[in-house]
């Protein structure tokens, strides 16, 4: 994962260097839907134990980030946007028994905020066809935890939050149309890597208080980017008297 982010902060700065024509000094207000995908090969993939022939498995859905976006142009090849976004990631627990086949599954979701500060850097196409590229921090808000049944009523389950706040890095790559009159379309997608596990899954039976098993669960997710900016005039320099 690492190596991923290296090979993007290179293309970054190599984006960076090229002659572009982008938006110079104009603020830009959007509006964004990210569908968020499971991939396997993110830390977001299927984690799982097994302790005493008993198999815990906790599997990322599919779930969405959906918010506003403020873009100011800084230069004619760099911006600067951030917002604030709804997220709400979406999992299944599951608690298999090797011995007597017993089954069950408990599915929550996770609801938070995300907001990022990031750089943009911009590369023409086309007359009205720009590449993206950016990367930034994201402060990260859980406003609570959350708890759970399962379907045979066997199993309870209780996410807690690690702190109401965290903090991740956020890298996207796409395209975007800009006409004058009709705004900006956007398209392409973003990976959200936290510097740590965020919540801590805790299992255990409906009748006894004790923890049977624990989970760590990584926020990490991948999406496809969707965004829409509204136009706006270029703010215009005060001039000194």
């Amino acid at each position: 994962m690492k190596k991923l982010l290296s090979a993007f902060s290179i293309t970054l700065l190599t984006l960076g260097s090229l002659s572009l024509n982008a938006q110079d000094r104009v603020l830009t207000f959007g509006l964004q839907f990210k569908p968020m995908l499971p991939v396997s090969f993110l830390n977001a993939r299927t984690v799982s134990k097994t302790e005493n022939n008993v198999t815990y498995s906790n599997n990322q859905q599919f779930g969405y980030n959906a918010g506003g976006m403020i873009r100011y142009g800084i230069s004619d090849r760099f911006s600067i946007e951030s917002g604030i976004s709804y997220v709400q990631r979406n999992f299944n627990l599951k608690v298999d028994s090797l011995n007597n086949s017993f089954e069950a599954n408990m599915d929550y979701r996770l609801i938070g905020y995300e907001i990022p500060v990031m750089g943009l850097v911009f590369i023409q196409l086309d007359n009205r066809v720009y590449m993206t590229a950016g990367m930034g921090g994201v402060i990260d808000l859980f406003p609570s935890d959350v708890f759970s049944e399962a379907d045979r009523g066997d199993y309870v389950h209780e996410t807690v939050r690690r702190s109401w706040i965290q903090g991740s890095v956020m890298a996207n790559l796409g395209f975007e149309f800009r006409h004058k009159k009709h705004g900006i379309f956007y398209v392409g997608g973003s990976f959200h890597q936290p510097f740590d596990s965020f919540y801590l899954s805790k299992i255990g039976f409906y009748d006894s208080p004790l923890t049977e098993n624990t989970l760590d669960i990584e926020g990490t997710y991948l999406t496809l980017d969707f965004r829409y900016y509204f136009p706006e005039p270029p703010m215009e320099r005060k001039v000194r008297d």
